[in-house]
């Protein structure tokens, strides 16, 4: 087709939508604010919480680790661990309470420990002295009270031996038989080769005599054999 010379060409315009583009900027810009304010908030807030928990955590690890060493008796690793979770958390009630009954419980054993050193190297006045206060201030501690008991049992065994040496050394043989004889009544082991060997020549010794009366007794010979059995 011939286009005339005289034809007008119109420019082709190209129309922008600012206001709408505008808008959506807008609202894109409103909601990256709204979100990144929302992240700082939800930061600030949990970021406390989070570390709250973790401090309760760390305080729980560290008391149950108190106890654990408590129990096992680890006195000096239980005093570390509340002294740290007191440090975190001055506070803290039970751990307060548990590190004064830590304290008091090394004390005990220190004492008992003693004791038991004063027992073992047969010191019984001073090991019984030393049970007594521990029973004074910790009634029912581990094995105290048998230990005192023991004591006793052995200090009331060895004044009947120092009874039948006595009366053997003067002369009343009866007597010190009767005496042995309620030592091995009472706890056969104790000093049983001595206490036997003593019983053996007592009864051979009063068994002869009756048998080398003169002149003879045969109503005692009964007695004779019953103690030549016993030796």
């Amino acid at each position: 087709a011939h286009l005339e010379t005289n034809t007008e060409i119109k420019e082709k315009r190209v129309i922008i939508p600012w206001r709408s583009i505008l808008t959506r900027v807008a609202i894109i810009g409103t909601i990256l604010i709204l979100v990144i304010a929302g992240f700082w908030v939800l930061r600030a807030r949990l970021l406390p919480m989070l570390a709250e928990a973790q401090m309760q955590r760390q305080q729980a690890q560290l008391m149950n680790a108190a106890k654990v060493a408590l129990t096992s008796g680890d006195y000096d690793s239980a005093e570390q661990r509340l002294e740290e979770l007191l440090a975190k958390a001055p506070e803290n009630q039970e751990a307060t309470a548990l590190l004064a009954d830590t304290r008091w419980q090394r004390e005990l054993f220190a004492l008992y420990n003693e004791a038991m050193a004063a027992d073992n190297a047969a010191n019984d006045e001073l090991a019984l002295s030393m049970y007594a206060d521990l029973q004074m201030k910790a009634p029912g501690y581990r094995d105290v009270s048998s230990r005192i008991l023991a004591i006793r049992h052995n200090q009331e065994l060895d004044q009947l031996m120092g009874q039948a040496q006595n009366l053997l050394t003067l002369g009343f043989e009866p007597e010190a038989s009767n005496a042995l004889a309620q030592i091995q009544a009472m706890d056969v082991n104790y000093r049983r080769n001595e206490v036997s060997d003593m019983l053996y020549s007592l009864n051979m010794r009063r068994g002869k005599r009756i048998l080398q009366q003169d002149p003879p007794q045969p109503a005692e010979v009964a007695i004779a054999l019953a103690a030549f059995n016993a030796a």
